[in-house]
C-alpha cells in the first residue's frame, strides 16, 4: 500500500494533522451543548446535598479492577459528558489507569 502524499491538494503534514482534528472533533460535538450542560448542571447539584456512608479500604477500587472495566467496555459507543469514549480509555497509559484508579 503506498503512503498518502496529499490530502485535498495539501502535502504538508502539519496542515493535513490539522484539518483531520478539525473533522474529528466535528464527528464527536454533542447534539445539543445547552442540554449537555444542563444536564450536567443538574447532575452535579443532586450531589450537593448526597450524605453517604464513609469510604473505608474495602470500597476503594484497585487498578486492576479499573483496568478491567476499561477493558470490558463496548466500543464505538456515544461519548460521554465529557466527550469521552472507550477508545480514549483503553488507549490510556497504565499511569493514567492507576491515577484514575486512585481517585474515585
Amino acid at each position: 500500500m503506498a503512503a498518502l502524499s496529499h490530502v485535498e491538494g495539501y502535502v504538508d503534514q502539519h496542515i493535513i494533522a490539522n484539518k483531520c482534528a478539525i473533522n474529528f472533533q466535528k464527528t464527536i460535538s454533542c447534539n445539543d451543548p445547552h442540554q449537555a450542560a444542563a444536564l450536567k448542571l443538574s447532575f452535579t447539584g443532586a450531589r450537593d446535598n448526597y450524605h453517604g456512608l464513609p469510604i473505608i479500604d474495602y470500597h476503594k477500587f484497585v487498578t486492576e479492577l479499573v483496568s478491567s472495566i476499561i477493558n470490558d467496555l463496548k466500543l464505538g459507543k456515544a461519548l460521554d459528558n465529557d466527550r469521552l469514549s472507550a477508545e480514549h480509555l483503553q488507549f490510556l497509559s497504565p499511569s493514567a489507569v492507576y491515577y484514575i484508579s486512585q481517585t474515585i
